[in-house]
């Protein structure tokens, strides 16, 4: 029978062992830069502070708008009746940047199409719903602005702190994987 000493001094064996084998090494000078320009790459002249309601049913899209037309408060209705993820922070997805024209794969993560809409949106502005798939989507525009896009001197420790996590995360990811298969337990993704 083990005692929570001999969990503690096992768990404490497990950590150091871990924390050797994934200790991840300081990006180059060149590989920041690199990175820096990857992500310059992908942003635009402007950002772009969104709402969204997503919704299955086109009838609670046209309820939610007929609504704002009344007066309603979007992030209110957002949190009411979105499906999304973000329904709980009342549909805010925050600003996003993309270069121009619209392309596809070069938005951030959103969708072509509403990428397109934001782009021809006013400030305050709510956009016509959009099919996506096998939901509605209806977003608001809260602002537009010139893009922040710090120099590399600012995002430099930016850069580098994102670096070493993905290193580790990529590390842990390797040791995992040499674990179980060391185990004879299964190491692909469909387990």
């Amino acid at each position: 029978m083990t005692t929570a000493a001999d969990d503690a001094r096992h768990r404490a064996a497990i950590e150091a062992y871990v924390a050797r084998q994934i200790t991840p090494v300081e990006p180059t000078d060149d590989a920041l830069r690199a990175r820096y320009q990857d992500v310059l790459s992908g942003l635009g002249d402007e950002e772009y502070h969104l709402r969204m309601l997503l919704h299955r049913d086109r009838e609670v899209i046209d309820g939610a708008l007929r609504q704002l037309a009344a007066g309603a408060d979007f992030a209110a209705l957002a949190r009411l009746h979105s499906q999304a993820p973000s329904a709980a922070r009342g549909g805010d997805l925050g600003w996003v940047s993309f270069p121009l024209p619209v392309r596809e794969g070069c938005t951030q993560g959103l969708p072509r199409e509403v990428a397109e809409q934001l782009t021809r949106m006013v400030a305050g502005e709510v956009g016509d719903p959009i099919r996506l798939g096998g939901v509605w989507l209806l977003m608001k525009l809260e602002d537009r602005r010139s893009a922040d896009v710090p120099d590399f001197e600012r995002a430099r420790p930016v850069l580098r702190r994102l670096m070493l996590i993905e290193q580790m995360q990529q590390k842990a990811a390797a040791l995992s994987a040499a674990v179980r298969l060391d185990a004879g337990l299964p190491t692909g993704a469909a387990q």
